[in-house]
């Protein structure tokens, strides 16, 4: 079977290209999203009146911040469809 499309025949090969380009973006989204919640587990309170509690909270909101722009940017999957 012939493709109609000719003009994206031929770019078949250049998707080990597009798998580094978008794979380095997505590596550091995710290790940014790690580090911060590496964070939160790591920060302990002192007690109830300590302000780390603020701290914890924001590392969590960054870390699913990260996270959710990961999956975000991500490429559609080539195989849906």
């Amino acid at each position: 079977m012939t493709s109609d499309r000719s003009d994206v025949a031929g770019t078949a090969g250049d998707d080990g290209c597009l798998r580094w380009v978008t794979a380095v973006p997505l590596v550091l989204l995710h290790a940014i999203a790690a580090w911060f919640a590496y964070t939160a587990l790591t920060i302990r309170p002192a007690g109830s009146w300590d302000e780390a509690r603020a701290g914890i909270e924001l590392s969590c909101v960054l870390a699913i911040a990260a996270s959710g722009l990961a999956v975000w940017i991500q490429p559609a999957s080539p195989r849906a469809g």
